[in-house]
């Protein structure tokens, strides 16, 4: 979900805008503290990810509610670009040892 209603200051923040928040406006809007804008149930905050996923709010939406359709979860949020996928050529590594055990300390330079 791109967008959720503040219970504490009443705004309806983008993920993204929320974000960029100060810590201290974070920690005072944990343990949801939002809510859906079209279902009204109570939604919270997800930070992007250390693999890329984006800033996102999350909640438990009635059924048909519109913020839980499909059309919703695949719009990409703005600032997110499509990058071409990358297509498996086939190709194969191959590992060379070089009889130096695991775990054995790096020869230095020489």
């Amino acid at each position: 979900m791109h967008e959720a209603h503040s219970t504490i200051d009443g705004r309806l923040y983008t993920a993204e805008e929320f974000e960029r928040q100060p810590q201290a406006v974070k920690l005072a809007h944990r343990r949801s503290r939002f809510t859906c804008p079209v279902c009204q149930q109570p939604a919270s905050f997800r930070s992007r990810s250390r693999d890329g996923r984006a800033a996102c709010f999350t909640a438990r939406h009635t059924p048909g509610c519109e913020a839980a359709s499909a059309v919703w979860a695949e719009t990409p949020a703005p600032g997110v670009q499509t990058v071409p996928e990358v297509d498996n050529t086939g190709a194969v590594i191959v590992l060379d040892w070089d009889g130096i055990p695991s775990g054995a300390p790096v020869p230095g330079p020489t």
